[in-house]
């Protein structure tokens, strides 16, 4: 899942070449606030032109710089619409109503960014800079709304989404794990240390079926091209459930 922004504008065809340099399958370019009045016209509810038979760029929704954002950085995939409040700079106060409208849209599917802000020493969390440590994760994971938790530094530099997600799942509620570049506010280049989501799909690949298999999660947070993370236990693959 890769993130556009940070004041610099990266036109669909700058990131598309970087990503296909990358040998990345799917691109999940993000509209968010500092970027929302050019890149909100890229957004179509369906895949960019650009897409190819091998490769699929698809514009999405990240709630970053807007009041909304304040308990953290949501990221909605799979939309048909990013107007989520008819003044979204300034409404709603929280990600919970937006969660809700994000989950009546059929393919939508609910992320939280940032999970490596997480503390690992069991401290209360305190944003870094002010700004995107996963506050309202747990709350729309305990209200089974949350899809995957997201980090976007290798684990060794960002230990706390493991134990944010272990927690989350020992309580019993299922999240699946994805990486992402926060390009270019994090990584500044694609290299082979960006994180990415490796996602087992079940048929051909399409953006659908690459959002389906993160819902059942399929997932596992990957560095480099050729990564890949596939096991059975009793039966069971990624996703499922073992008594």
């Amino acid at each position: 899942v890769h993130s556009t922004g940070c004041g610099e504008y990266t036109s669909p065809s700058e990131l598309a070449a970087l990503l296909r340099r990358q040998q990345i399958q799917v691109a999940a370019a993000l509209v968010w606030g500092e970027g929302y009045a050019s890149d909100s016209a890229f957004f179509t509810g369906r895949d960019h032109p650009l897409s190819t038979a091998d490769f699929i760029l698809h514009y999405d929704l990240e709630i970053s710089h807007f009041v909304a954002a304040k308990g953290g950085h949501l990221m909605l995939l799979g939309l048909d619409s990013i107007a989520f409040s008819p003044d979204v700079f300034h409404a709603p106060q929280s990600g919970v109503p937006i969660v809700e409208w994000a989950q009546r849209q059929p393919r939508a599917i609910v992320g939280v960014a940032h999970g490596q802000f997480w503390p690992y020493d069991g401290s209360f969390p305190v944003p870094p800079g002010g700004c995107c440590t996963p506050f309202e994760g747990v709350v729309h994971a305990a209200r089974g709304r949350l899809d995957f938790l997201s980090m976007e530094v290798p684990l060794t530099a960002g230990p706390g989404v493991f134990r944010l997600r272990k927690a989350m799942q020992n309580a019993g509620l299922r999240v699946a794990i994805a990486g992402g570049s926060d390009f270019s506010c994090i990584s500044e280049a694609f290299d082979a240390f960006t994180l990415r989501t490796d996602v087992l799909v079940d048929g051909p690949l399409t953006y659908e079926s690459w959002l389906a298999a993160i819902k059942a999660g399929r997932t596992a947070a990957a560095m480099g091209v050729g990564n890949h993370l596939n096991l059975r236990v009793e039966g069971q693959r990624l996703g499922e459930e073992v008594p």
